[in-house]
């Protein structure tokens, strides 16, 4: 009988402490609201990281891996590039978008040549295929008066699975389902709250796709004046 009622209060205590837990743990969408609002508010940002994609076939894999950074001061400064290659030993195709007080311009390798856009968006939404979405997902966080959509904004069926490290740091790791019906995997730093890793499979007719994009985000930092310059290349094909 003394060993039934231990038995009962260990069980009672232990369903307390992580009733207690849940209760203070915040939810997916809490967590993900205070990302979204800390992508809204902070003044100056830079990034860099890289999109790695697998792609899976019958005859085995390939990986792909295209680096890109990100460099905004409020209210106008901005410069985002995307670099891809479809060899190795070939040279970096180079996509860059940029904007100023008074101007948007992007400059791509495949079409070299500057080209001038009246709104940032049409510029971001114009590369958004070839980067992967990276063009948009944190511009469009960081901007959010932008008409274009974000991914992560149109979230559903949200979990959180819990704490995960990722560059040495904790981090929230959450799910979402994001149109067509794929799951999103998200982690964002415990302190930030930015973006850091983002995982998600797709299924094509004939091959699969596993893509990893990391972030190294810096928030609120002095942002140097090169790093907001357009400076596209001058003779590169």
């Amino acid at each position: 009988m003394r060993q039934l009622l231990t038995l009962v209060l260990v069980l009672f205590l232990y369903a307390g402490v992580t009733n207690s837990y849940q209760a203070q743990s915040p939810s997916a969408q809490q967590i993900v609201d205070r990302m979204i609002s800390a992508y809204a508010s902070c003044n100056r940002y830079v990034d860099e990281g890289e999109v790695r994609t697998i792609f899976i076939r019958t005859t085995g894999r390939r990986t792909v891996i295209n680096p890109f950074s990100t460099a905004f001061v409020r209210p106008s400064g901005f410069r985002f590039e995307f670099r891809n290659r479809y060899h190795d030993d070939e040279k970096w195709n180079r996509y860059i978008i940029w904007r100023d007080a008074e101007s948007v311009n992007t400059w791509w390798s495949i079409k070299p040549g500057v080209k001038s856009f009246k709104n940032l968006h049409h510029a971001l939404a114009g590369a958004a295929g070839v980067s992967s979405l990276v063009s948009t997902t944190v511009p469009t966080l960081l901007m959010p008066e932008m008409v274009i959509g974000n991914r992560i904004k149109s979230f559903s069926e949200l979990k959180f699975i819990g704490e995960e490290e990722v560059n040495g740091s904790n981090a929230y790791r959450i799910e979402g389902t994001e149109f067509p019906k794929t799951t999103l995997t998200l982690w964002l730093d415990k302190e930030s709250l930015m973006i850091v890793k983002m995982f998600q499979t797709r299924k094509f007719d004939t091959f699969e796709t596993e893509t990893t994009t990391t972030y190294k985000p810096q928030v609120d930092v002095d942002v140097a004046q090169e790093k907001l310059a357009f400076n596209p290349p001058g003779n590169e094909k």
